[in-house]
């Protein structure tokens, strides 16, 4: 059975893409005769009817077309989980462990740490973000106008050179 919860990742991208790698095959990888039409929002996998027996007690959903297994895809890499229980949402990041945490790991785990709500952080980052975007294009336009002086400059500087040469070859 595909389980990204296992599988190593890094980024959401990835585990996009783990996932999408699996329903463009259609055929579940425990039993390649059968197609997918289950996934399991517990384990984060993709699976076959037969499988999804082992899946009692977890939160699983059946899908008909690849549309709605695209769509399932958009939910579950749109929602971060905790990094310790993976079947649960995080809301908070702790900044001294630098991870997503849900709010039992922020009482219990995290408690003494600095903990934000991912909301604000992502808030806050997307500022600076704006900011910093700001900045770039005022430098962009600024070093457009440097680019026109030099160029002005260069300009005068060839006038004057003509100049000087045409009052050299005068006086030769």
């Amino acid at each position: 059975m595909a389980d990204i919860a296992s599988a190593s990742f890094t980024t959401f991208e990835s585990t996009s893409d783990v996932l999408q790698s699996i329903l463009d095959d259609g055929t579940c990888p425990s039993h390649p005769e059968e197609e997918l039409n289950v996934f399991c929002f517990t384990d984060k996998s993709f699976m076959c009817l037969k499988c999804s027996i082992t899946h009692k007690g977890h939160h699983i959903t059946t899908f008909s077309s690849p549309e709605e297994g695209q769509m399932i895809i958009q939910k579950v890499t749109s929602i971060i989980y905790c990094s310790k229980h993976i079947d649960k949402q995080a809301q908070y990041y702790c900044l001294k462990e630098e991870r997503p945490v849900c709010e039992m790991c922020c009482i219990v785990t995290c408690k003494s740490h600095e903990v934000e709500e991912i909301r604000d952080l992502s808030q806050k980052y997307k500022d600076q973000l704006d900011q910093l975007t700001e900045k770039i294009n005022g430098n962009v336009s600024r070093k457009g106008d440097l680019n026109e002086f030099i160029q002005q400059a260069d300009s005068l500087t060839d006038k004057l050179t003509d100049k000087e040469v045409d009052q050299i070859k005068k006086v030769e």
